[in-house]
């Protein structure tokens, strides 16, 4: 054992065998190793050298970020985004079918820039930032300029570049997600702002989830890794007192979405939807038989009937999800992004049957999910003409470069990097990784199941195979490699060779 290992050794006095029910010594000794991996080190200043290379990617990473605002300007804009458009612009009243906080930050964008492209802006500026940082965290972590490059992957990747500026909430929530990651690597560093870095991490965590709801599922490791990491290097760790204090952070992280969410709602007077109602009705047309349906002696006789005339139409359209939008007719009313008539009959007639019909609903979801995971659509999106909106692309010629990089490169060539499973396997690969051999990484493990629990949210709800539900998942696959390689690359530094000559 070397003397740094004798050091964290004695900086973890509760992994013990004789600490009072932190955990047994079977259990200390098997998982001390990942748990000290969570102590941060002083990383020492970058030199002049490092300064000017560091320089040079700042500058190299804006001219990445320049390119792709300027070939998605004013950013990629589908019906989502021109519904939430709608709002910003107060030509629709605020509607809670999107999270309203980012209508929300479009509308003070707007009227602090006047453009419409400022949220595009927001979203590629994010982007070169959480590169830069990066950039950074390689550099003073491996001190490797060959390295320190792949703090652009997240700029340059086809399926990265493709949705940088793309205007939706999962492009948001994924974003915020990588930067919060990326703060969490450097407030380890133990650098001047470390402080500020993680409060950076977790008001991105809490927009995340503000944002995107499932985005929750994945935010929860990310916690988990804040708690040890300060209680590790507080020499006041054990694994009863990190699950304490981890369930306290969940408690408080819950609670305070919940009261931002509910306040911007009552503030903006946001249209109430139920939303869950429209995954409940893709399993009642299609996977619970209309016999069944039509058993109840609760739900009421129009729905009944509707489920069936909409249960035909989507056979006439071979629509196999995503119902509302296919061939239920959408909302009450027959309008987009409005409640369905009857949601707490929905609800109702969902509790009763779909336990009733499990195995066919197992069957449907099974199915699903392979969609899901195995196909892949929406993986490049550009600016649709609105000219009521004021909205058309700004370099029609840079797009369609982009686009071939993109599409002609990227999905073409290497289609694998646009589908789950693909993200899911090096997922759970890099857990694997993370967790096993003698330099184990509780940092990288905690990124690498951030990105797999938000991707088997899906597996239940998924409306469709679009490639920016995984976007996230693909992100935090990219920034955990990065992690197990500059942390095993840093750690390979401070080894001492040892002497292979014996003394006569």
């Amino acid at each position: 054992m070397t003397e740094q290992d004798r050091a964290s050794e004695r900086d973890l006095p509760e992994l013990s065998a004789s600490s009072a029910g932190a955990a047994s010594p079977r259990m200390s000794s098997r998982f001390a190793p990942l748990w000290r991996s969570a102590e941060t080190t002083p990383a020492p200043a970058l030199d002049a050298r490092e300064k000017r290379w560091f320089a040079a990617l700042v500058v190299l990473a804006g001219l990445f970020a320049a390119f792709l605002f300027r070939a998605i300007a004013p950013g990629a804009m589908t019906t989502d985004t021109f519904f939430q458009l709608d709002q910003a612009l107060g030509r629709e009243p605020f509607n809670d079918w999107h999270p309203v906080v980012m209508s929300l930050v479009w509308k003070w964008l707007i009227a602090a820039t006047g453009e419409i492209g400022s949220m595009a802006a927001l979203q590629v500026g994010f982007a070169w930032l959480a590169s830069v940082l990066t950039c950074y965290y390689i550099l003073k972590t491996t001190r490797n300029r060959c390295l320190s490059l792949l703090g652009f992957l997240i700029l340059v990747l086809p399926n990265s570049a493709n949705i940088v500026g793309a205007v939706w909430k999962d492009t948001h929530m994924a974003l915020a997600m990588y930067l919060a990651v990326v703060c969490i690597l450097v407030f380890r560093l133990r650098g001047r702002f470390q402080w500020v870095f993680l409060g950076m991490a977790i008001l991105a965590l809490l927009y995340a989830t503000l944002v995107r709801k499932n985005a929750a599922v994945g935010v929860v490791p990310l916690l988990f890794l804040v708690t040890t990491v300060l209680l590790v290097n507080r020499s006041s760790f054990s694994v009863k007192k990190a699950v304490a204090v981890f369930a306290v952070a969940i408690a408080v992280f819950g609670g305070v979405v919940l009261v931002i969410g509910k306040s911007i709602n009552v503030a903006t007077g946001a249209t109430s939807n139920s939303q869950v109602t429209q995954i409940m009705l893709d399993d009642l047309i299609f996977a619970v038989p209309q016999s069944a349906i039509e058993s109840s002696e609760t739900a009421p006789p129009a729905l009944k009937s509707k489920i069936a005339d909409a249960r035909q139409e989507c056979e006439d359209v071979g629509a196999f999800w995503d119902a509302y939008w296919k061939c239920y007719g959408r909302g009450a009313s027959g309008e987009a992004f409005t409640e369905i008539a009857h949601p707490d009959a929905v609800k109702s007639l969902w509790i009763e049957q779909v336990p009733r019909n499990f195995p066919r609903y197992l069957d449907y979801r099974a199915m699903t999910t392979a969609k899901f995971l195995f196909t892949s659509n929406l993986q490049f999106a550009s600016t649709e003409e609105k000219e009521d909106l004021g909205v058309s692309q700004y370099a029609p010629k840079l797009n369609d470069a982009l686009r071939s990089y993109v599409v002609d490169l990227g999905l073409k060539q290497l289609p694998w990097l646009f589908h789950g499973w693909f993200w899911l396997a090096l997922g759970v690969a890099g857990v694997v990784a993370s967790v096993r051999g003698s330099r184990p990484s509780i940092t990288a493990t905690a990124i690498f199941i951030a990105g797999l629990l938000y991707l088997v949210s899906f597996f239940p709800t998924a409306p469709a195979s679009d490639y920016r539900y995984i976007y996230w998942s693909a992100l935090s696959v990219v920034i955990g490699l990065i992690t197990l390689v500059a942390e095993r690359t840093s750690a390979r530094r401070r080894t001492p060779v040892k002497n292979s000559r014996t003394d006569p």
